[in-house]
This record gives C-alpha cells, sequence and structure tokens, in this order.
C-alpha cells in the first residue's frame, strides 16, 4: 500500500491549517468546538486501526512544508500505524509535482524491493 500525502484527521486539519480556516470559523460561528468536531468526525480517524496490510509492505509519503495534512498530524498517523517505511519530501503539496521523478523511483523501489 502506497499512501501519498495522507490525511489523518480531518477536525485536526480544519482546526489547525490554512485551507481550513473558513470552514473553522463557520463552525465556530454555530458553536461547534473543536473537541466537539472531534467527536463528531472520529469515525473518519484512521489513526484508530490498523491497516489490514503488514506495515513492512506500506508506504507513506508526506510533504514536509503541506498546508493542507499538517506534518504534525501525519506523524501520529505514521506513529499510530507502527512507523512503517515513511519518505518526507522537502515540498508543500502542490509542489510534489516537483519531485516527481524522485516520488516514482522511491515508489517502484519500494515495490521491488517487496517483489524479492
Amino acid at each position: 500500500m502506497v499512501s501519498i500525502f495522507y490525511a489523518n484527521r480531518l477536525s485536526y486539519s480544519i482546526w489547525n491549517t490554512i485551507p481550513g480556516k473558513y470552514i473553522r470559523e463557520e463552525l465556530e460561528q454555530n458553536g461547534v468546538t473543536y473537541n466537539e468536531l472531534i467527536k463528531y468526525w472520529d469515525i473518519t480517524d484512521p489513526s484508530q486501526a490498523l491497516p489490514k496490510v503488514n506495515k513492512d509492505n506500506v508506504l507513506l509519503i508526506s510533504a514536509k512544508h503541506d498546508q493542507y495534512i499538517d506534518l504534525k498530524d501525519a506523524d501520529y498517523l505514521w506513529e499510530s500505524w507502527g512507523r512503517p517505511t515513511r519518505y518526507v519530501y522537502n515540498c508543500g503539496h502542490s509542489g510534489i509535482v516537483l519531485c516527481r521523478k524522485k516520488l516514482a523511483n522511491d515508489t517502484l523501489s519500494f515495490i521491488r524491493e517487496k517483489l524479492v
């Protein structure tokens, strides 16, 4: 399993990232607190369960400067899943296009290694 810029807690992204700013404002205007949002969206939190795939066959790819998927939240999922193989690229969410060759090579190398 290869996951690129995996999101973990949607509640975290809305409350703690620049892109979530306006959604957060609207939620707050309607009396929704962060703790309530966590509870409401708890079912969407992938860190609550381990993947069915063996962690040795999981590759997570994050972006160090991603403003949509905060690195702290990506770290949280990575830790929750037992620290599977992970690459953190020195780019932002959209900047991955500038790393596409490295991304392709890293992903193919990971898959080839598993096929041996």
